[in-house]
């Protein structure tokens, strides 16, 4: 069982946080406005029939009980919510609507007859103009009211989910009414002072004016606010029924009112509002004040007359039922909004039950002080254990090992928390694999405890194991084909570097030099695919990199002279442009560097079809460091974009088109990066100026300093030399090896013998000390290293020349470490066999005679 320590701290745990399974809420007034926009004409038959109600009821209060005041009830118009409401409802291209039924329903108040008999009609008649401008002024104030309510909404939208921002915009609605409201009286007033004394009393701006208006626009504010929340939350027909029917209570207390029976008509109003909004569920309350209140107006005149105007304590009370007002609208709006968060919680938490029982999660508690434990229906499902039981019952449940860790972290762990992967047996010897996360922690009664989560990970596993046993097979599978591949590019080296040497005996026959200089080509790309091919698969056991003093120019001119032909052939040219530092010698690893290169230019020849390969060389500082840039660039055709990616993959030969195959193995130019990337360098393709395709190379190499170029040597043919006193012995178990070679060395080597493995060689040693031993590595019974590493043990310090078919790996590594004077690859090059021989004659030749040498080396051995 594997325990992990956690750093989860429960305390640390924010409980306002956002749910996960929250529902995908949008704005409810943004619901309603999409509805709006689709209705062909019922929701807005409602909405006028609404707004007729209300404002009959209101005014008609305000007339038949004594408040006929036109500026007062213009203050704002009683249905200037209807304005408001529906600007903030309504999409733009129907706002025609709110403004039609605002105008229609505005002038009703201009019809009703007053106690005397006239009406606001005839009162206003004599001033037309007064009336149309402040008609217009409530459409501009409405629109800004509205306006200003959605701007603000839309602000609160990056801070608060859609729900409560529509609830807050209730809020934001009541105080922009009032602060705009507000205004309009100021307005109202400013234009009133162009009438005459006489008509200004008439029209009712009075003294009491400014008392009156801002009674009513704290009580129009309230309404609007109401009607508001009232769109967002009565939107079924069952509450506005039962609200209905709730609503004639407003009815008897409007009786009783006539009767005599009240404290004060307006508080007793507003008590009966705030008992039926806390009592009954909030969207029915509201629903029962928005239609009981204007037929309760309207039998009484409250919230309507202004004839408490002059009486200080009258004017208390009226505040008073004002603050009680807000009180009505600021309750069911945050019991809405607490309901709705309850609910999401209930939803969140209902869902997240359902996915924790769906992913083999559950939940439990220990109770560590009682020695009891408590799980969900989701642990008694997987562990198959009751809801409520003993600490030891459980623990009884698991296996000793892992029952005494689980006791342990109960009993010991009394803070933090804790990790347990734990193993048990089912029915049927299955393997059950749980994962019980614990932290501990004070209940509310006091007591210690811990709970946590129990989650069945048995498939997991099972998966897991797969795959480990899946992945074991793939990397079996993939060592067995990289060691194929191994063996096959060492062993096709063997037979390939036979027919190399065979290859150089073809001058002497009657075989046209054409057809041998193809030979030599097709050789010359076998070998060198093998090579690349071993590198490829084996790049682990790559040569070491070794850093030797270089010039550029050298190194550039060579491999020039050695594509040289090859290109003349494909009527290219080569040209070299070097800077002059290029005769300077760097610090380097020239066979990486020049393998890398040569790559390059070969896959120009090949496919480039251009007329001209530039080989450049710079010579660059970077933050104190020499650099060497080498850019190998061609004008030919370039490579297609979609080529780009995949062309430093292995295997990757070119272009992927069936139709027109491209030689080559596809490794050269993955080499060349492998190459240049462990040497600490870049390789970057770009596009050179007039098109083709281009290489570039940068290597951190220092300046060689103290190292003096080396002067060119003159090769001198050695052809004819024969060396009639020397011994060589040759140990190799290919017989078709062993026999060309002996063929080849024959000629200029008075003695040469032959023998089958190391065990041999060490024999024919021990009887005779040859001049030079030829060793090939792998050979049966004794590999050439175990043979050279007995020699030089035993003090035979006789030059020995290791042979071997890699190129890279830790074949050369091996014959070097065990003693080899000189490592050789295959096939071999007998003009260096001849070299190595010239050497060891001419100091022969240099020492004075020692007979007794021969015989020490033989006792040696």
């Amino acid at each position: 069982m594997k325990v992990d320590k956690l750093s989860l701290d429960p305390s640390n745990l924010d409980p306002s946080f956002d749910f996960v399974f929250r529902d995908f809420e949008l704005s409810k007034l943004a619901q309603i406005r999409a509805t709006l926009a689709e209705d062909r004409g019922r929701f807005s038959l409602i909405y006028l029939a609404i707004a007729t109600f209300w404002t009959v009821g209101m005014c008609y209060g305000a007339v038949a009980h004594g408040n006929s005041e036109f500026a007062v009830n213009l203050s704002p118009h009683v249905a200037f919510y209807t304005l408001i409401i529906g600007i903030i409802l309504y999409p733009l291209r129907k706002m025609w609507i709110p403004i039609a039924t605002f105008s229609t329903v505005y002038f009703i108040p201009f019809l009703l007859p007053l106690s005397d008999g006239s009406t606001w009609l005839s009162l206003s008649g004599g001033q037309p103009g007064f009336v149309v401008a402040i008609f217009f002024y409530h459409i501009v104030s409405g629109s800004l009211i509205a306006v200003i309510s959605m701007q603000v909404a839309m602000q609160l939208q990056r801070l608060s989910p859609p729900y409560s921002v529509d609830l807050l915009n209730v809020l934001t609605l009541f105080g922009s009414f009032v602060v705009m409201c507000a205004l309009q009286a100021w307005v109202f007033w400013t234009l009133s002072q162009w009438l005459s004394p006489t008509e200004r009393l008439e029209l009712g701006f009075g003294p009491d004016y400014g008392a009156a208006a801002i009674e009513r626009i704290l009580r129009g504010g309230v309404v609007v606010a109401g009607f508001l929340l009232g769109v967002l939350e009565v939107s079924s027909r069952g509450a506005m029924l039962k609200g209905v029917v709730a609503s004639s209570a407003f009815l008897t207390l409007a009786v009783a009112h006539n009767a005599g029976l009240s404290l004060y008509p307006t508080l007793d109003t507003c008590l009966l509002a705030l008992l039926l909004t806390t009592v009954l569920p909030y969207k029915i309350g509201l629903s029962a004040c928005i239609f009981g209140i204007p037929i309760h107006s309207a039998l009484t005149g409250t919230f309507v007359s202004t004839q408490h105007m002059g009486d200080p304590f009258q004017t208390k009370l009226e505040y008073l039922a004002i603050m009680m007002l807000i009180v009505i609208v600021l309750s069911p709006t945050l019991r809405a909004h607490t309901l709705h968060l309850l609910r999401q919680r209930e939803a969140a938490m209902r869902r997240l039950s359902m996915v924790r029982d769906f992913a083999d999660v559950g939940l439990l508690s220990f109770n560590l002080d009682r020695r009891l434990f408590r799980t969900d229906t989701s642990v008694q499902r997987i562990l198959g254990t009751q809801s409520l039981g003993s600490i030891a019952e459980f623990l009884a449940l698991f296996e000793m090992q892992d029952r005494q860790i689980l006791e342990k972290s109960l009993c010991e762990t009394q803070s933090g928390s804790v990790n347990l992967l734990m193993t048990r047996q089912v029915a049927g010897q299955k393997t059950q694999v749980l994962r019980i996360c614990l932290w501990y922690e004070i209940a509310p009664s006091g007591e210690n405890a811990a709970y946590g989560l129990v989650l069945d990970v048995t498939g997991e596993h099972q998966q897991e194991r797969a795959l480990q046993e899946t992945l074991a097979e793939l990397s079996l599978r993939q060592e067995r084909q990289r060691q194929l591949f191994s063996i096959i590019s060492h062993e096709l080296r063997t037979p390939a570097s036979v027919v190399s040497m065979l290859v150089e005996d073809l001058p002497s026959r009657n075989i046209p030099a054409k057809t041998r200089k193809q030979l030599r080509e097709a050789i010359d790309q076998l070998l060198t695919t093998l090579a690349d091919m071993r590198q490829t698969v084996n790049p682990s056991q790559n040569l070491p990199i070794t850093l030797t003093a270089y010039a550029p120019a050298d190194l550039a001119d060579s491999i020039r002279n050695m594509f040289e032909p090859r290109a003349q052939e494909q009527g290219m040219t080569i040209r070299l442009a070097l800077c002059d530092a290029a005769r300077m010698p760097r610090f380097g690893d020239q066979l990486r560097l020049r393998q890398a290169i040569t790559n390059m230019v070969r896959n120009a020849i090949i496919h480039s079809k251009g007329s001209i390969i530039t080989l450049r060389y710079d010579a660059l500082e970077r933050a104190g460091q020499p650099i060497s840039r080498w850019t190998i660039s061609d004008n030919g055709k370039g490579i297609a974009p979609d080529q780009i990616e995949r062309l430093f993959r292995p295997f990757e030969r070119g272009t992927q088109d069936p139709k027109n195959p491209v030689d080559g193995s596809g490794l050269g130019l993955y080499i060349a990066k492998s190459s240049v990337e462990m040497l600490g360098g870049t390789i970057t393709l770009f596009v050179p100026e007039g098109g083709g395709t281009g290489f570039c190379i940068e290597l951190p190499e220092a300046k060689a300093e103290n190292a003096a170029r080396a002067p060119a040597t003159k090769i001198i043919a050695r052809k004819h030399a024969r060396y009639p006193n020397f011994y060589v012995l040759l140990a190799e178990d290919n017989a078709l090896v062993a026999e060309v070679t002996l063929a080849k060395l024959s000629r200029f080597v008075g003695r040469v013998e032959v023998v089958g493995n190391g065990r041999e060689a060490l024999d024919k040693i021990a009887g005779e000390l040859p001049d030079l031993v030829i060793t090939d590595l792998f050979m049966p019974e004794m590999a050439g290293d175990e043979m050279i590493a007995m020699l030089r043990k035993k003090g035979c310090d006789v030059p020995i020349i290791g042979l071997t078919a890699a190129a890279v790996g830790d074949d050369i590594h091996r014959l070097e470490q065990a003693g080899a004077t000189a490592v050789m690859i295959k096939p071999l090059e007998i003009g260096a066999i001849r070299d190595v021989i010239e050497d060891i004659s001419a100091r022969k030749a240099k020492r004075p005679p020692k007979p007794e040498i021969r015989q020490s080396g033989a006792r040696g051995a």
